[in-house]
């Protein structure tokens, strides 16, 4: 019988902000923000380090698979055995954190940890892969930082931090077969959310922070397909949960007052949890009971439930913690591995996770997490929004206005293969933060495999405030397109243009609007097109 878990609904110090806004603008029935997720939330009470009223169950934790786990607390030293038979002894040194001034939201969490007498300081989550120290590769998904400010326990820990280890050979994810989830897409090709980034920025009154815990997969709703990312059966959907998982993170979920329909949960052969979030709709096969193999079409991404307004999808794995508790296994690390395996990139920029400062402040735009698969990267090259231009894996600004721009990233190997990515930073006004700021969700479809000749759609809407009109330059030298998404600051339509290009190429696309302050929101694509 699986074991209990419970889930929070919002919690008052969230909700009765929101609640006196969207009175003033009439705008409840399509409510929603940046990254708003709350169909997962779960509250197993505040963190505390010495609340460990689960007798450190690893067993379940550590089921046989590829990668251990262990939660440790400071000064705590354990003693893992990897799936290759080796021990690795793991002790935690310290954590830091860094938090920014306005929202007081954690930007950035970090331990040491030494492991077979080697120390290393990792980050945690924010778009990391596993890292070599001590002979093996480990990370940390999560540590206590992510509790002070939060009203929520996705994760499921008890000490100061979360610790994964692997051998240094082989696969991250031990299932026979793990796939992308997003058919037709790139990696990283369109606005997403990981592990540990706050949400909610363009909403600075937030006081309860939400760090996600999943990831999310932008995209075009009702045009790209979602597939099973490992085999197993489907234990929700349609509104309902199989028998004997209502006490799991399965559990029926509601908005709004009504039962969702987006949400599809699938329990692979380890009894793990997959789910899959804010679907525009699901196949006739989908169906409760029913087993399905890796790569098979279980939905359409879209914007169902509480999904911020934005089409994406939420893919997040559910597993058994070692505080014997459900919790969130980090799954960018392996979402990254089933790319890398499908597609074989020469290699993958990496921008992100979105910078949130205010006027005059530094902001540090860091490439640092992008990868060369063939040979070492040479070179680093970042175009801003305003057109200038530096260089480097780490670069500084200063924004003199507030907005939502997209800075391009270009990142070169020493055979001359490119790949780009975008660093997407919300600037607010310094020290008078305004109740609402704008951003702008654009993505498009095909995002891979893009040919000559094939139209792609492409799909803009602005949130928060409004006004202005989108203008398109789609990177080919064609005239510009204009276009006008829902303008309200919550409710609105999707704007959409289809484009195709006569020629091979690297095209970035920008896209631009100004709302009724005059503070810009701009976002940038890539989109590469072969024969």
């Amino acid at each position: 019988m699986p074991r209990p878990w419970s889930y929070a609904t919002w919690s008052p110090v969230r909700v009765l902000p929101l609640l006196v806004l969207s009175a003033a603008i009439g705008a409840w029935p399509t409510l929603g923000c940046w990254g708003r997720d709350d169909d997962d939330a779960a509250d197993d009470g505040a963190f505390n380090a010495d609340d460990d009223d689960s007798d450190d169950d690893d067993d379940d934790a550590n089921d046989g698979g590829v990668r251990q786990v262990v939660d440790l607390s400071l000064g705590e030293v354990a003693t893992v055995t990897l799936s290759d038979g080796h021990e690795a002894v793991v002790k935690l040194l310290d954590t830091a954190s860094r938090a920014d001034d306005i929202r007081g939201a954690v930007r950035e969490s970090t331990i040491q940890v030494e492991v077979n007498g080697e120390a290393k300081w990792i980050e945690c989550g924010n778009y990391t892969l596993p890292e070599p120290i001590g002979g093996v590769r480990a990370d940390c998904p999560v540590s206590d930082a992510l509790y002070i400010n939060s009203d929520e326990d996705r994760w499921g820990l008890r000490k100061n931090a979360r610790v994964r280890l692997w051998p240094m050979e082989g696969r991250l994810f031990d299932a026979e077969e793990f796939v992308y989830p997003v058919l037709d897409q790139r990696w990283l090709a369109n606005r997403s959310q990981s592990g540990n980034e706050p949400t909610d920025d363009y909403l600075p009154f937030w006081t309860a922070i939400y760090y996600h815990s999943g990831t999310d997969i932008g995209g075009v709703d009702a045009l790209d397909r979602v597939v099973a990312a490992v085999a197993g059966r489907i234990v929700l959907a349609n509104g309902q949960v199989l028998p004997g998982y209502e006490g799991t993170p399965a559990v029926l979920q509601q908005w709004a007052g009504s039962t969702r329909t987006d949400v599809v949960f699938i329990e692979d052969d380890r009894g793990r949890l997959y789910r899959y979030s804010h679907l525009d709709r699901t196949v006739e096969e989908t169906t409760l009971g029913r087993r399905v193999e890796a790569g098979e079409l279980i939905g359409f991404l879209g914007n169902g439930g509480a999904s911020g307004g934005w089409p994406h999808l939420h893919f997040e794995i559910e597993a058994m913690q070692p505080s014997g508790l459900w919790g969130a296994e980090e799954a960018y690390v392996y979402l990254w591995e089933a790319y890398a395996d499908a597609e074989g990139p020469a290699v993958i920029a990496v921008a992100r996770p979105h910078r949130y400062a205010e006027t005059g402040e530094t902001v540090m735009l860091d490439g640092s997490k992008s990868v060369a698969f063939l040979d070492e990267i040479a070179s680093y090259e970042w175009e801003f929004t305003d057109g200038e231009t530096a260089s480097g894996a780490t670069v500084e600004r200063t924004y003199d206005q507030p907005g939502f721009y997209t800075e391009l990233l270009k990142v070169t190997d020493a055979e001359g293969r490119t790949a780009y990515d975008f660093a997407t930073v919300q600037i607010v006004h310094a020290g008078d933060a305004l109740p609402m700021y704008t951003y702008m969700h654009v993505a498009h479809s095909p995002s891979k495999d893009v040919r000559v000749g094939e139209d792609v759609v492409f799909k803009a809407r602005v949130f928060g405030i409004g006004g202005g009109k989108e203008d398109w330059d789609f990177g080919d030298g064609s005239p510009h397109e204009t276009t006008q998404s829902g303008n309200w600051p919550f409710a609105g339509d999707f704007a959409a243009v289809t484009h195709a290009y006569s020629e091979p190429g690297d095209y970035l696309v920008r896209v631009e609007r100004f709302n009724e302050r005059g503070e810009p929101a701009v976002v940038r694509l890539w989109v590469p097109v072969r024969e």
